[in-house]
């Protein structure tokens, strides 16, 4: 029996590179606001105390701003323009950002130097 992948959304690298880079701060501006409500909600409810706001904050905004960064990068592949295949990014710390082929192998440097990942 042959089991066919179900054809998946692509979209070219530069288009992927701005939208990842916009999850980011989404994220980050959405983590902020929700790390706010929740560290405030939990002083309320006598749960935490003030000094607690900024671990409660910094955790709800890590979440935010990595797990989806993270599930767009694996679930919405970067068309790669050698092959046409399937591109998806690849993190070495301190390294430019780059794309790199599941098919053929083809590295695609973005020059963008993002720390991390």
């Amino acid at each position: 029996m042959n089991k066919s992948k179900p054809p998946t959304f692509k979209i070219s690298i530069s288009t992927h590179l701005v939208l990842y880079i916009a999850v980011y701060f989404v994220g980050f501006f959405v983590g902020s606001q929700v790390g706010w409500v929740i560290a405030l909600i939990l002083t309320g409810l006598n749960i935490i105390q003030p000094p607690f706001h900024v671990l409660v904050i910094f955790a709800v905004l890590f979440s935010c701003v990595y797990f989806p960064n993270r599930i767009f990068a694996k679930n919405v592949p970067a068309i790669c323009p050698s092959c046409g295949g399937t591109a998806l990014i690849h993190h070495v710390f301190f390294e430019p950002l780059r794309y790199v082929c599941t098919d053929c192998g083809q590295s695609h440097k973005t020059g963008l130097p993002l720390r991390g990942g």
